[in-house]
């Protein structure tokens, strides 16, 4: 094999850590710390687990460089190395952002390896909410991505494309991570090994949380499967945190909250789990929701620490309102969750949207009404953009479909994603488990309950236009239904009102808070 393509493989195998067969004769050789194989065969033995393996590598790193491309093959074993043990090597990651602005340059396929491993350091130890951190992760992955597509480097773009969607996920971009998770696939295509790959573990987390937002299944069994096989594997503290997550977040909706505590016990025992940093999001946001749902205080409040531990003051925030809001304590939950639904506090993942349904529900235990509506139609708009729907299911679906009926919807596409927003509400409370998963926020003492009403959400927006004085006609035309339709809706909720009139069934509404009245 020339010395290109061994350039070439090794660029690519060190980016996901495999063991191509054609280049399986070079762990027998006996080569020189100086030889211009010598990192890859260094690479390949240790990742094989071949005795003295670790020793090759510690000798490759401490041998003189005397080429810009030697330099660069060194200093991604060194990064490479580090990752594996867990160990930062800081002095490796400044002499690499340094060979990308040499003169001269290294080739093109190690600018592409080292742009990667530059940024799979900063994402595998990533302890904070740091933006500038952040940035600088997205540019080496997008340059890593352009040069590996551009010199056909396969693995090099799906390990790019793999962690960028986990990106996409921290922030809560759903279509994006979407399409990078699914563009990985495509990448790697029919070249994929028979084993699963360093990518998968990635991308498979990536898809399960876009299920999850969008309220659609998970595959527990999938999840499962591949948890078990990364168990007996040395896979970085990122990987086991996305994938625990995923498999915490499928087994909620198979199993229910209980079964899940004991599973996510078990997980956050991991040693690989406890050191992922702010990848551990996930796992602490579950876990004190599932603290709240049980009442357990002491637990609630170390997820709140841990999640403040690592920056993430927005979702310390909502898991803090949200036990408010469980206490009765509505006036309290809704002033914590300003800074937030304003956005002077950032927030990762979901919690924007998460934090608007809490304080809408909390502003409308409170008679707020105006202020639970401004609250519902903000969640409405993120929402929309993004295709989550998780958000809307969690709490009280009888206060969110009122909240919903009384919004104003100024135009086609967000009265459909209203419409299908009620669906999934609809869908999650018929559900099994749905008494299992979702937390309760109690009606205030003496507060009347918007949870009894018998009427279905559009006899609800039928009523509430005939209370606000319009005519039939005019309701047909504004809720895109026939005239017929409109009387036959009117007829139901008398008789489900057991009233004789309309007008009484307005009173009864009103009194009962079902409706609310605009000016």
């Amino acid at each position: 094999m020339d010395s290109g393509a061994v350039t070439r493989s090794a660029a690519e195998d060190w980016a996901t850590c495999n063991l191509p067969a054609d280049l399986a004769d070079l762990l027998g050789q006996d080569l020189a710390p100086s030889h211009p194989h010598a990192p890859l065969r260094a690479f390949l033995r240790a990742v094989g687990g071949v005795r003295g393996g670790w020793s090759d590598v510690e000798r490759v790193v401490a041998e003189p460089t005397d080429t810009i491309d030697r330099a660069a093959e060194v200093v991604v074993l060194r990064l490479w190395h580090s990752l594996q043990e867990r160990r930062p090597d800081d002095a490796a990651l400044s002499l690499a952002e340094a060979l990308l602005v040499a003169v001269p340059l290294p080739s093109v396929e190690r600018r592409a390896l080292l742009h990667l491993n530059i940024a799979a350091t900063l994402q595998e130890g990533l302890k904070s909410f740091d933006p500038d951190v952040w940035r600088r992760i997205d540019l080496h992955l997008a340059r890593a991505l352009a040069l590996g597509q551009l010199t056909g480097m396969v693995r090099v773009s799906v390990a790019a494309q793999s962690r960028l969607a986990l990106m996409a996920m921290l922030r809560g971009q759903v279509p994006t991570a979407e399409h990078l998770a699914a563009a990985a696939r495509r990448t790697r295509g029919e070249s994929a090994s028979d084993r699963t790959e360093a990518w998968e573990y990635r991308v498979v987390a990536v898809e399960q949380w876009v299920l999850h937002c969008r309220n659609q299944s998970v595959d527990l069994g999938r999840i499962k499967e591949l948890h078990s096989r990364m168990a007996t594997l040395g896979h970085s503290a990122l990987s086991r945190a996305v994938l625990a997550s995923a498999y915490c977040l499928a087994a909620i909706d198979e199993l229910g909250m209980s079964a899940t505590r004991r599973l996510l016990d078990v997980l956050v025992c991991d040693a690989g789990v406890e050191a992922a940093g702010v990848w551990q999001l996930m796992l602490d946001l579950l876990d004190g929701y599932l603290a709240i749902s049980s009442d357990d205080g002491r637990r609630r409040e170390q997820a709140v620490a841990s999640l403040r531990r690592v920056g993430a003051e927005a979702e310390a925030r909502l898991l803090e309102a949200t036990a408010l809001a469980r206490s009765r304590d509505y006036r309290g939950a809704a002033d914590l969750l300003d800074d937030v639904t304003s956005e002077r506090v950032p927030s990762l993942s979901i919690t924007y949207p998460s934090a608007c349904v809490i304080q809408g529900v909390a502003y409308h235990r409170n008679g707020q009404l105006e202020e639970a509506r401004r609250c519902l139609t903000r969640a409405v708009a993120d929402t929309q953009r993004t295709g989550v729907l998780r958000t809307f299911t969690i709490h009280e679906p009888g206060v969110i479909r009122e909240i919903l009926g009384g919004l104003q919807i100024d135009n086609a596409a967000t009265a459909d994603w209203v419409r299908e927003i009620r669906r999934a509400v609809d869908a999650a409370e018929a559900s099994e488990v749905f008494q299992t998963t979702t937390v309760p926020l109690p009606t205030a003492d003496g507060a009347a309950s918007a949870v009894v009403s018998p009427l279905t959400a559009r006899e609800l927006d039928v009523l509430r236009l005939v209370a606000s004085g319009h005519n039939h006609q005019w309701v047909a035309h504004e809720l895109h239904i026939s005239l017929n339709t409109v009387k036959t809706h009117l007829r139901s909720l008398r008789h489900k009102l057991d009233v004789a009139r309309t007008g009484e069934a307005v009173a009864v509404a009103l009194a009962a808070r079902w409706i609310d009245v605009q000016g």
